[in-house]
């Protein structure tokens, strides 16, 4: 799948140890983002416009990896702190012994300015991600606290599943100040 990289290719400007141009990177980080493609599919879709001007193109795990590179980048970037906040939150089905936590984030003033609350990839951030092999109360109320230190300090709203252990990690004193709680 990997083809010889193009004269013109070539002459674009690569980051540093990788072997894709940055605008091959930007383009399947977009697609990734924007049009909420996996990674199959984008390399598909650069695979088309491969054929119009001769790039080659990234095998769909060198695609992954620079998904995960992304969000590692994204969870040391500094946020905005502000009131606004609305975290989403949910555990991932067990995978082995090991679970993992979302932390998912939007502020209130981007979902007025939409027309449909549908969420696509660009419009949230990621605030945390916490993986582990038991899943408690505790460990739910940690995981929420620490994500909110990076948007300030309190959510104007969480929204979470009906699980015993992450409502009773959002039930914690901190959080009923402000809380609205959905389900």
């Amino acid at each position: 799948m990997e083809e010889q990289s193009s004269t013109a290719e070539r002459r674009e400007p690569k980051p540093y140890h990788h072997r894709f141009s940055a605008k091959i990177i930007k383009m399947a980080l977009e697609l990734h983002g924007h049009a909420t493609l996996g990674c199959r599919k984008i390399v598909r879709v650069l695979e088309v416009f491969a054929k119009q001007v001769a790039l080659s193109i990234p095998h769909h795990t060198t695609v992954r990896q620079w998904i995960i590179r992304h969000g590692c980048h994204s969870l040391q970037t500094p946020l905005n702190h502000a009131d606004d906040w609305i975290c989403i939150g949910d555990l991932t089905i067990s995978v082995g012994k090991l679970k993992c936590l979302a932390v998912l984030g939007v502020q209130w003033c981007n979902l007025e300015a939409k027309s449909d609350l549908t969420l696509p990839h660009k419009d949230v951030e990621l605030l945390g991600l916490y993986p582990t092999e038991k899943s408690t109360g505790n460990f739910i109320e940690e995981a929420l606290e620490d994500s909110a230190k990076r948007i300030g300090g309190h959510f104007l709203a969480t929204v979470i599943d009906q699980g015993s252990d992450i409502k009773k990690g959002a039930n914690h004193e901190w959080l009923r100040p402000r809380l609205n709680r959905t389900h």
